[in-house]
């Protein structure tokens, strides 16, 4: 038992101390010199891995934001209105819409949300005032529209 114990102890110590260190660059600059997109990156050798993407307003607050892999949007992406709320969360899968996506009105209360498949609406999209209250149900299947 106490070699399992110690075997496991070892394993987490190699696992935490192999982790990547990462690091964070600006990639661009709006014209009055402030960051515009800043990503955050881990060195693997000569090899530069960009994992996390971050758009900025002009004033500095985050519009969007999101997972990267192999350089294409996969993850969660959320966005944001001027004022900081969030304003949209949608699923990615190698640079495509793929999964669920919401949208909020500015008050933080629900517009609509739906299901992507492969950059496509699928399957039930439900649609909401500003109040919260349904107004209609639309359905779409891959590839094929409403």
């Amino acid at each position: 038992m106490k070699k399992i114990f110690f075997l496991g102890l070892v394993t987490v110590f190699l696992y935490s101390s192999c982790e990547r260190e990462s690091y964070w660059i600006v990639t661009e600059l709006y014209s009055s010199g402030n960051t515009k997109v800043e990503q955050e990156y881990y060195l693997d050798g000569d090899d530069t891995t960009f994992i996390y993407q971050r758009v900025l307003s002009i004033n500095g607050n985050v519009y969007l934001e999101g997972a990267l892999k192999n350089g294409e949007r996969d993850g969660l992406w959320k966005s944001y209105f001027p004022e900081g709320t969030i304003w949209s969360e949608t699923g990615f899968n190698e640079g495509e819409m793929d999964g669920e996506t919401k949208t909020f009105f500015p008050n933080g209360k629900l517009r609509y949300s739906g299901i992507y498949s492969n950059g496509e609406k699928d399957g039930e999209w439900r649609f909401y005032d500003s109040t919260g209250a349904f107004i209609k149900k639309a359905s779409f299947q891959e590839n094929k529209g409403q």
